[in-house]
């Protein structure tokens, strides 16, 4: 059970990690994606 432990804990915090990155990526490609939008919507 400890070592099941100690194995856990780093991919908790991996996927932690990896999700806070994947969330600024999303928020700073928002507004990309936003531009992109109505310049299709512009033509």
């Amino acid at each position: 059970m400890f070592f099941l432990y100690i194995e856990f804990t780093p991919a908790l915090s991996a996927l932690q990690v990896l999700g806070r990155f994947a969330g600024v990526l999303i928020f700073q490609s928002g507004p990309v994606l936003r531009f992109i939008l109505m310049g299709l919507n512009g033509r």
